[in-house]
């Protein structure tokens, strides 16, 4: 049997998957512009993630202060102090200082590297690799940061594996020019990496919040600075200016409009990113993502822009390639519980279920408390 449930704090999921969907297709538009891979996104998502960070972190500053009393009608409040972390502060600065550094080689890595060796190959790979990153995140999140993994988690981690195989098989099978096989080996490592480096920043992130008890707009507004200054060292050697000021004067407009809205859908994406990063796990977050990747390689489909393949068997590989992308969707939902399957005991230990056993529970105590309450009540008599 299977249920839908519904949790409250589904919603910073919601909010994080619409503004990923939004920026995505502001990404396309820019792309249309013929500004893909410059500099200056990178720039503005950094300055997206300080400015974003900062903001919230300075209102909730400001907020406790003003709420921070001593007394409450005449009652002096006892005032908790600041919560220590283990770690120095040098060691929580490194981290974010390597958190900022792995997503900058990101940028890296997807403009030079993997964009070098794209080619003739499907355009929509990275994409449909996207799973890569929530099985490496799950890796790392189960063995070093000691988060367990149950039955209905492992079950989804598994059925994910088996689609990304299956996808990468199908690539093979498919790719008639035998000289794009080698590149695309390339390509799939440099995809590997990639995502690798996206594992550490989720890892790094959810240590940081979980065992020394960081602020998580603290964490983002620090990433940002940094990211800041990676992107500023970076344009000595790539001047990100050059490619706006030679721009077409005719599309400026059009251009300035795509990167303000650009800088904006960054802020509500990585505000939300480490906010479900700390209410749920890396993986939560990493799978949110996927639920963009049937529409996105629809997208490029229609266009025309990738499965450029002639004939049934164009249809035949994007057809295959969606449904395994919709089945790692059924799987995230699986594994984040909205979809609850009551089979093999994958159920048992589902928040949902775990709430029903505990409602039980008190409903099963409390007529027994209110029996002893009233035989003391009679022998007081």
């Amino acid at each position: 049997m299977i249920k839908i449930r519904i949790r409250y704090n589904l919603f910073y999921p919601l909010m994080l998957f619409v503004f990923s969907f939004l920026r995505e297709i502001d990404s396309i538009f820019i792309s249309r512009l013929k500004f893909n891979g410059s500099l200056l996104l990178t720039f503005l998502m950094f300055l997206a993630e300080f400015m974003a960070g900062l903001l919230v972190f300075l209102y909730n500053y400001s907020f406790l202060k003003k709420r921070k009393k001593s007394t409450y009608k005449k009652i002096k409040l006892i005032q908790a102090g600041e919560m220590k972390h283990p770690d120095s502060t040098l060691k929580i600065y490194f981290l974010i200082f390597m958190a900022a550094y792995f997503d900058f080689m990101q940028f890296i890595i997807t403009t030079i590297y993997i964009s070098k060796y794209y080619r003739d190959i499907s355009k929509t790979l990275y994409i449909r690799q996207r799973c890569i990153l929530t099985l490496i995140t799950a890796f790392f999140c189960f063995y070093l940061l000691k988060i367990k993994i149950f039955r209905h988690q492992t079950f989804s981690l598994l059925a994910i594996l088996v689609c990304l195989i299956t996808i990468i098989i199908l690539e093979y099978i498919f790719e008639e020019i035998p000289e794009n096989k080698y590149d695309l080996t390339v390509l799939l490592f440099f995809i590997f990496i990639d995502y690798f480096f996206h594992s550490f920043i989720e890892n790094i992130e959810k240590y940081l919040l979980e065992y020394n008890y960081q602020n998580p707009f603290h964490i983002l507004m620090i990433e940002g600075l940094f990211g800041l200054l990676f992107t500023i060292f970076y344009s000595i050697k790539e001047n990100p200016l050059d490619q706006l000021i030679n721009y077409d004067k005719d599309k400026m407009i059009y251009l300035i409009i795509c990167l303000f809205f650009f800088f904006l859908f960054s802020c509500g994406k990585n505000s939300y990113r480490i906010v479900t990063n700390k209410l749920y796990s890396p993986m939560t977050r990493t799978l949110t993502d996927s639920f963009l990747d049937p529409f996105l390689i629809l997208y490029y489909f229609i266009s025309g822009e990738d499965f450029k393949m002639e004939g049934i068997k164009k249809y035949i590989y994007f057809s295959l390639n969606f449904i395994l992308l919709i089945i790692i969707i059924i799987c995230g939902s699986i594994y984040n519980e909205v979809i609850v399957l009551f089979c093999c005991r994958m159920e048992y230990h589902t928040h949902s279920e775990i709430t029903i056993r505990a409602n039980k529970d008190i409903n099963f105590e409390l007529p027994l408390t209110e029996k002893i309450n009233t035989d003391n009540d009679s022998d007081s008599d």
